[in-house]
């Protein structure tokens, strides 16, 4: 064994150990005790505008978009169906409205906040484009004992070796791929609980471990919580939505326990389908809790044309406060701080008081 091997192989159990021991590990999740998601706008047909406590005015309202009691909906023609996100009220379905002459309240109970920006965990760059860094799964809680593995393609390069090992060393047998997204092996064993695990993937003479594996370790979520959220997957699917809409909604279902890899592939499938700022607004903060800033920052980017073309001025601050976070663990602090500006000033034109004086703090700091 030469000692670059060794050396690599130490580190990767320093990582893993490191991993268990921080609590990124399945060992320290715990049955979430709220499973309710979010109070949502899945479809809008005509115009519909929203204006939430303290906004100056209304804003278009489009696919989405959380609503909660206290916020006043405008239906001006067509009709908009929301989703309530209450646990014990979801079999109950989505709730249509229909135009009318009149402002209409929520008609749901308050439903999950949106996760803010500040708390989305592990905002790290994933790494040097000429190294095969890992893009999925790193940072996150499965289901799937046989994930889809991915990594970054190194220019020039046309085979990978592909392995991963757990907290004890372990390796499995090396894999052989020109490919930079794969199945499963067969070769391979399925992932078992009680166990982190690291992607490895060498090109050349550059490996994926040639950049910091804190934060890119992936385990299996524990069994109870594993069964919790399947049944409540289950009883989403079994609504009247369509296809892109039962996705999205599970893909935050996932993204509230961990499941980020897997809400990432939902995400994507659901991104592609139809063109939505919250889409992309969603799937660069699943990118973000995985540490891929660089995917963040170009989904960011997606997110805020579409709110600009669309008029939905309160994505389009909200894209521009998640830009500058990236930036900032980035390295850049001046490009922050211009993101943060530019979201201070749509913020105070919407009238968002909260939110403006959150980006003002960053300011300040």
């Amino acid at each position: 064994m030469s000692k670059k091997t060794f050396v690599s192989i130490i580190f990767i159990i320093i990582s893993l150990c490191l991993i268990s021991c921080s609590g990124e590990s399945q060992e320290s999740q715990e049955v979430s005790a709220n499973e309710d998601l979010p109070n949502l706008i899945i479809q809008v047909e005509g115009d519909a505008h929203i204006r939430r406590t303290g906004w100056s005015d209304f804003l278009p309202l489009a696919f989405g978009a959380t609503v909660k009691p206290g916020d006043l909906i405008r239906v001006e023609n067509g009709s908009l169906v929301i989703f309530c996100g209450a646990e014990d009220t979801l079999d109950d379905g989505p709730i249509t409205l229909e135009a009318s002459d009149q402002e209409q309240g929520i008609p749901c109970k308050t439903g999950l906040p949106p996760r803010p920006w500040e708390d989305v965990a592990h905002i790290r760059g994933a790494g040097d484009l000429d190294i095969p860094y890992i893009i999925s799964p790193r940072n996150t809680a499965l289901l799937s004992t046989t994930p889809t593995l991915r990594w970054n393609p190194v220019p020039g390069s046309d085979s990978y070796s592909v392995s991963i090992m757990d907290e004890l060393g372990k390796p499995r047998p090396e894999i052989e791929s020109s490919e930079t997204e794969i199945d499963w092996p067969s070769e391979w064993q399925p992932l078992a609980q009680d166990s982190t695990y690291i992607l490895q993937v060498k090109t050349g003479s550059v490996s994926s471990m040639d950049q910091n594996t804190a934060g890119t370790g992936f385990w299996l979520l524990p069994s109870p919580e594993a069964n919790q959220v399947a049944q409540h997957a289950d009883r989403i699917r079994s609504l009247t939505i369509d296809e892109s809409t039962t996705n999205f909604l599970i893909a935050k279902l996932y993204g509230n326990h961990g499941l980020y890899a897997e809400a990432v592939q939902l995400l994507e499938q659901t991104a592609a389908q139809r063109q939505e700022a919250s889409i992309w607004l969603e799937l660069s903060k699943a990118y973000l809790e995985m540490g891929l800033s660089d995917q963040a920052e170009e989904t960011l980017e997606k997110a805020l044309d579409l709110s600009q073309e669309k008029g939905q001025t309160d994505i389009e601050a909200n894209a521009l406060l998640g830009m500058g976070y990236t930036a900032q663990k980035s390295g850049d602090e001046a490009m922050a701080i211009d993101y943060w500006q530019q979201a201070s000033t749509v913020f105070k034109e919407i009238g968002d008081m909260q939110s403006l004086a959150l980006v003002n703090e960053l300011l300040e700091k």
